[in-house]
């Protein structure tokens, strides 16, 4: 477009038909204007810096707000007195670059540790992150952010410019990756979602499981059961197998803390104890107001000598458990079979959360010494068997009468 034509002022109806190839602008108070709309500020912040070229090359200076994620273009050629076809062109070229804002193009570049400033350069601008790959070497030399930059998997948006890209590498804003370990889960199915999350083999796993050394305490300890947290973990692509499981480690000690373990010494339970009888109630029940009562049922049993006479307990020492408990189960004794021997399983059957920990640490004043499930996850309680069987008949077998609500 030559000087003479971009500077011709249009007709009321070619403004009209020329607007309506421009999604969004609107002709107001005699200027052209739109509204642009970004997922967030740096976004909005990405698309002003680079409407710059355009409007320099023009010399065509728009009136421009930002308000948070929202940017308001204002078109009008001063030296012409209004609306001209610069206008026009200048609102396409945003609308293109707005495009690219709105949903850009995602880069990932893997940042070798020990990978030189000349051989990160050549990458950008293979990756077209940069257009010319000596103004990133000299910026990051003069700078002196070329040693500063970290190695790792990252994931740019395209058209970043130099100031932003080195901020990410500089600041080490790798891409994160996360699993999530459910309350309730034991070492077989930690390891499996490991696996399937592609982390490690299940070999490797089984042997990570055995790194008791990583406790405080590990006397007679022979695994982790109950010490990998449930909680939502993130990592980097190089991870190893051995810093995810001291992450694990770490995170357990974070929630578990010195006033935790006080009080559960307080009771007469080490850690370990605590987490063997706080597992017991994480697979007991998934409904969180039921904790504490159900560990008040147990801490009575375990006052007076009574068994535990918990399923899960037998359940977790069963080989390839098919999902249907019998008699014989109960009675097949093993270390954390509570239907043959008293007290706490020998160890924990699963890796509790925090709502079973406190349980146990806190639990009910009640009376209650039995519980049987009665549907939609929860129990009916009793203070003695007679109550206990009546429940059973009802909630269980299906017959006699309904026992009084408690």
């Amino acid at each position: 477009m030559n000087d003479f034509n971009k500077y011709h002022k249009p007709e009321a109806l070619d403004i009209r038909e020329k607007l309506q190839t421009l999604p969004g602008w609107v002709v107001a108070k005699g200027r052209l204007e739109k509204e642009f709309r970004f997922k967030d500020f740096s976004r909005a912040l990405l698309f002003v810096n680079k409407i710059v070229n355009p409007i320099e090359e023009n010399q065509n200076y728009p009136k421009i707000l930002i308000v948070y994620d929202r940017v308001v273009v204002s078109l009008y050629t001063t030296s012409a007195g209004g609306i001209t076809l610069m206008d026009f062109a200048m609102a396409k070229e945003m609308n293109e670059l707005a495009q690219k804002y709105k949903n850009p193009q995602k880069i990932q570049l893997i940042i070798k540790k020990g990978t030189g400033i000349k051989k990160i350069a050549q990458l950008l601008e293979k990756h077209q992150l940069v257009r010319n790959r000596y103004d990133f070497e000299i910026y990051t030399r003069a700078m002196d952010f070329a040693p500063k930059i970290k190695a790792g998997e990252y994931e740019f948006e395209a058209g970043l410019d130099i100031v932003a890209l080195v901020d990410l590498l500089v600041k080490g804003k790798v891409k994160r990756y996360k699993f999530t370990i459910p309350e309730g889960y034991n070492l077989k199915d930690v390891c499996r979602l490991l696996n399937k999350k592609k982390l490690m083999t299940l070999e490797v796993c089984s042997k990570q499981v055995l790194r008791v050394n990583l406790l405080k305490e590990n006397e007679g300890i022979k695994d982790l059961e109950g010490y990998l947290y449930p909680e939502t973990y993130f990592y980097e692509s190089d991870v190893t197998a051995d810093q995810l499981f001291e992450q694990m480690i770490k995170m357990f000690y974070s929630k578990v803390d010195d006033e935790i373990i006080k009080n559960s010494k307080n009771l007469g339970y080490s850690v370990h104890q605590l987490l063997s009888f706080a597992s017991v109630i994480e697979k007991e029940t998934g409904v969180a107001d039921e904790r504490p009562l159900i560990a008040g049922v147990f801490h009575n049993r375990l006052k007076i000598g009574m068994m535990l006479q918990s399923d899960p307990t037998v359940i977790y020492g069963i080989k390839n458990f098919d999902g249907n408990i019998k008699r014989s189960h109960l009675k097949a004794d093993h270390p954390y079979n509570t239907y043959t021997r008293f007290g706490l399983p020998v160890g924990p059957i699963c890796n509790p959360g925090m709502g079973a920990i406190n349980a146990v640490i806190n639990p009910d004043q009640t009376e209650y010494l039995y519980f049987v499930a009665k549907g939609a996850g929860r129990h009916y309680f009793s203070k003695n068997l007679k109550q206990h069987n009546q429940a059973v008949q009802y909630y269980q077998l299906k017959r006699g009468p309904k026992p009084e609500d408690n």
